[in-house]
């Protein structure tokens, strides 16, 4: 898997688990240097697990995608969760949580990454694909 892939897994794992927790993303894309942005909006009062599980999505698409191994959390996820005030020794537990909701929506995901690998994406257009990504494989 190139590079470029595996940021666009990356990134679209936070943003199909924010919009799913509750959050509302703002934009997401691929930047230089072969990294990557996702931006969104919390509500008012955020669960901090909620916004743990959004940080550490990013690491469980990693690991189910690229074969990363666990524990390799990107540095600026991990300082993200540990300022939430969740201790090392809970990052497994927030990581099988993250993994929970990468595995109930990798169709999404793999599907905002193909289109990420194309162009940025605004909130309202990440919405309408993940909803009609799901609308189809209902069917």
């Amino acid at each position: 898997m190139g590079r470029k892939k595996y940021v666009a897994l990356h990134e679209a794992a936070h943003a199909v688990v924010a919009e799913k927790l509750g959050c509302r993303v703002d934009v997401v894309k691929l930047t230089r240097n072969d990294r990557g942005l996702c931006r969104y909006r919390t509500p008012k009062r955020p669960d901090p697990l909620v916004l743990a599980m959004i940080a550490m999505a990013g690491h469980a698409a990693d690991v189910e995608w690229s074969g990363l191994r666990v524990g390799l959390v990107p540095v600026d996820d991990h300082r993200f969760v540990r300022r939430l005030g969740f201790s090392g020794r809970s990052l497994p537990t927030i990581l099988e949580l993250a993994r929970g909701q990468v595995n109930e929506h990798s169709i999404a995901i793999q599907h905002i990454a193909d289109v990420l690998m194309q162009r940025d994406l605004k909130g309202a257009e990440l919405r309408r694909l993940v909803v009609g990504n799901e609308t189809s494989r209902a069917r």
